[in-house]
């Protein structure tokens, strides 16, 4: 896993072109060598960025005549070896944005996972890719309009709930004992909570006045 921090967030489709570029470069099969120029041969060179605390031998990793990078670490001999770039992610990092990707064996092995689980989707909600998307947005309203129809209906029952209570709690001089107890899976059990308190609260509020 590899990380790039740059000076501003990227939209996504910055980052769905970013992703084909390179990939698209990987496919160039360009060949990928190691320098140790002379300091008037690295005045010359095209480099993308050399920090001027560096004093005596610069390795340079030239790709093809696409790039030229100081860089110590280690790399393949072309860029058909890396085989494939795949961005994870993009989030905030100090007073950066970091981009994570993946290259090679794990960007393929993800692909086949991500190819795997879009298969998986699509088989559940019987649609193809192009359709899947507007069906799951199609479920998540639906999920969303039942999600807010069932804490309609709690309300109300909560409602009877509390006017039974009320209605059948006995009485001992004038002042209604309210006493019942739920077992902890009944699902109507945080609306009445709720309801009870509003009811304590207004009682308070009475009396005081």
């Amino acid at each position: 896993m590899c990380t790039v921090d740059i000076d501003k967030p990227l939209s996504f489709e910055q980052l769905e072109e970013i992703e084909t570029y390179a990939n698209h470069i990987i496919l160039q099969n360009f060949k990928i060598e190691t320098l140790y120029p002379s300091s008037r041969e690295l005045k010359k060179m095209p480099l993308r960025k050399l920090s001027s605390k560096i004093e005596g031998d610069v390795r340079i990793v030239k790709i093809d005549d696409f790039d030229y990078n100081a860089c110590a670490g280690v790399h393949p001999q072309s860029t058909i070896e890396v085989q494939l770039v795949t961005i994870l992610k993009q989030e905030k990092y100090k007073a950066l944005n970091r981009i994570t990707f993946v290259g090679g064996n794990r960007a393929i092995s993800l692909a086949k996972s991500n190819q795997k689980f879009a298969r998986q989707i699509c088989s559940f909600l019987k649609s193809n890719e192009a359709q899947a998307i507007s069906k799951i947005e199609l479920l998540s309203k639906s999920s969303g309009e039942l999600s807010a129809e069932n804490r309609k209906l709690k309300s109300i029952i909560s409602d009877f709930q509390v006017k039974d209570m009320i209605e059948s709690a006995p009485s001992i001089k004038g002042v209604k004992i309210i006493k019942k107890i739920f077992k902890n899976s009944n699902r109507f059990l945080l609306p009445l909570k709720q309801k009870m308190t509003l009811l304590t609260l207004k009682l308070k509020s009475q009396i005081l006045k």
